[in-house]
């Protein structure tokens, strides 16, 4: 298994960056980490949802909501043979706004190959995202 995360302070409330990370058809415009979404199942997101996502550098990855709780976090993980990665979204409040921290874990029988063989690209596209959301939050009225 290979754990991979990053942790931002991000200047707006948790109620913003919920909006913002929840919405994740509009992940392109914010993070160069993705370039495409797609809902495979009917909106709103949700425990049992399926998303569609295209990132560059990867084949396109169809995710998995497993945990959704509004507000707080959610959790989605993408399986192919010999590896499930799964990636945990967490918003914890703090004085003067929130904590996000962004997890991806390589589990499976590749798994550590997979996390060893993509570690520079998963954390560049971590911390792609978790500046992406800490712009897009703070910006916003």
């Amino acid at each position: 298994m290979s754990d991979f995360r990053i942790t931002t302070t991000i200047d707006a409330p948790a109620e913003r960056v919920w909006a913002v990370l929840a919405d994740v058809e509009r992940w392109p415009e914010w993070t160069a980490s993705v370039s495409r979404v797609e809902l495979l199942t009917s909106a709103p997101l949700g425990t049992g949802s399926r998303v569609r996502i295209d990132q560059p550098k990867l084949r396109p990855a169809v995710w998995t909501v497993t945990l959704w709780q509004p507000g707080q976090r959610f959790v989605w993980e993408s399986t192919n043979p010999g590896v499930k990665v799964v990636a945990e979204h967490v918003i914890a409040p703090s004085t003067g706004g929130c904590t996000v921290t962004l997890t991806v874990h390589f589990n499976g029988l590749l798994g550590s190959a997979m996390g060893a063989l993509n570690r520079k690209l998963t954390c560049h596209y971590l911390e792609l995202e978790a500046n992406g959301l800490k712009a897009r939050s703070e910006s916003r009225s």
